[in-house]
């Protein structure tokens, strides 16, 4: 494996990046407005159900994704038809807000994701 990272790559990572500025944006303003005092304004299952739109989004739509994966999906999500999913080396596995359970006691959150090759040939569906 070379040093340098492809452009798809890149491209994939930056999804992935700007997704979790994203969501740690929105679960610090959550967590500040219960701290000011305004609880019922956030409710954590949509913090989470935003996350995971979240990632799904930017994974989906910046070009170098053949298909994405979650927990909370039950098959594998592809890009629109057509887009360059096809043509796209990288499978991503993903749990956009991992302790999301544990926001409302403001203890750390995060992001897990795994970035795979694709085993099927390119220009192929992404096997399930």
């Amino acid at each position: 494996v070379g040093s340098e990272l492809s452009a798809e790559l890149l491209g994939v990572l930056d999804a992935v990046q700007t997704a979790c500025k994203i969501i740690s944006r929105s679960t610090s303003r959550a967590g500040l407005e219960r701290m000011l005092g305004t609880p019922g304004k956030v409710h954590w299952d949509q913090m989470e159900n935003l996350a995971q739109l979240t990632f799904q989004h930017f994974l989906l739509s910046c070009g170098w994704v053949c298909a994405v994966a979650s927990p909370k999906t039950e098959t594998l999500l592809r890009p629109a038809p057509d887009a360059r999913g096809h043509w796209s080396p990288y499978l991503v596995v993903f749990n956009a807000l991992d302790a999301a359970t544990s926001l409302h006691a403001g203890v750390t959150s995060g992001s897990i994701f795994a970035v795979l090759r694709r085993a099927s040939p390119l220009g192929s569906h992404a096997i399930e």
